[in-house]
């Protein structure tokens, strides 16, 4: 079943203002989850709900790291700078992750697909990978630092 989450201030309140300007609304990045046989790393669009962000990827993609439902997880978002290192910025959000297949979900069904939906375009078959931030490591240029959940 899925249930929407309210779980207070994320890390990513807590971020420098042109970091987090990388999180407003939608876009891509790449999802990392821990599965029983090492961490898997894949490309995502994700969107951001209930204090959670929402990542959706093919099911086959999903499957990789193997068959846990829920575990640690990652979301990783950038702006690369092909000219300047000190152009780039991006953040690295850690926290608790679940995967739920929409057609699979007995209950919150409409309420998984809408945010699905809001990542844009579809995958035929998707998984959508819900992560609860618990702490953000961010980077602008040379200067980086880890902020955590108040």
């Amino acid at each position: 079943d899925f249930r929407a989450h309210r779980g207070g201030r994320g890390p990513d309140r807590r971020l420098p203002d042109d970091i987090r300007s990388l999180l407003e609304g939608r876009g891509t990045g790449v999802v990392g989850l821990e599965g029983p046989r090492g961490p898997a790393v894949l490309p995502a669009r994700w969107a951001r709900a209930d204090d959670a962000y929402y990542a959706v990827v093919p099911r086959a993609f999903a499957r990789l790291p193997g068959s846990r439902p829920d575990g640690i997880g990652a979301l990783v978002v950038d702006h690369p700078s092909t000219w300047r290192a000190s152009r780039m910025r991006g953040v690295l959000l850690r926290g608790d992750a679940e995967t739920f297949v929409p057609e699979r979900v007995r209950g919150g069904r409409e309420a998984i697909e809408a945010r699905a939906r809001r990542t844009g375009d579809l995958p035929p078959d998707p998984a959508v990978i819900r992560i609860r931030p618990t702490s953000a490591v961010w980077w602008s240029g040379w200067a980086s630092a880890t902020v955590e959940r108040s």
